[in-house]
């Protein structure tokens, strides 16, 4: 059977991505606090949002003047 070089490639690749996954799990245990954090900084910053549209005067009057 012969291999073409892409397969060679692919199948070199398969193993080099067997080694990087536990080569990496100290750098999944910080998956779960980052997402946490970057949510808390989402939600946080969509309520301020929903604060100041709620405090502003509607623009859409003004804009149907316009027309």
């Amino acid at each position: 059977m012969h291999l073409s070089a892409l397969t060679k490639y692919a199948v070199k690749l398969s193993f080099m991505q067997t080694g990087v996954q536990t080569a990496s799990n100290a750098g999944e245990r910080m998956v779960v606090p980052t997402a946490l954090i970057l949510a808390g900084f989402g939600l946080g910053l969509s309520s301020f949002s929903m604060k100041k549209m709620a405090c502003t005067p509607s623009r859409r009057s003004s804009l149907l003047r316009m027309l």
